[in-house]
């Protein structure tokens, strides 16, 4: 890793073949670099190593829980050949945590 190599190097000669691993290492590279260059083969492990924090906003909270939840849905509607099973399922798993949450004396809140 070499840490006199900064982004505008990087971005200014994009055929050099890269080591995207070492890069993501480097301390010039910032969260806003690579959230504009998601395309890129960041190292994830190394890139939550850094000491650069994210900005974890209610917006980015909100929008990575839509993004879930459309994958959940997605699998769920790939192996549901009725569109309804869907909602028989969701209704089935509320129930059955209702029962169990009535032997524990727990409560479940459905948001």
């Amino acid at each position: 890793m070499n840490p006199n190599i900064t982004w505008e190097i990087v971005a200014a000669n994009p055929e050099k073949p890269w080591n995207w691993y070492w890069l993501s290492r480097n301390p010039n590279i910032t969260w806003e670099i690579v959230a504009a260059n998601p395309d890129k083969p960041w190292s994830w492990q190394w890139l939550s190593a850094s000491t650069f924090n994210p900005p974890i906003t209610e917006a980015f909270k909100k929008k990575k829980a839509k993004e879930v939840a459309d994958l959940c849905r997605e699998g769920i509607m790939k192996y549901c050949w009725n569109p309804e099973r869907p909602m028989k399922l969701c209704s089935r798993g509320l129930r059955l945590g209702r029962r169990l949450s009535s032997r524990s004396g727990q409560q479940i809140v459905v948001l």
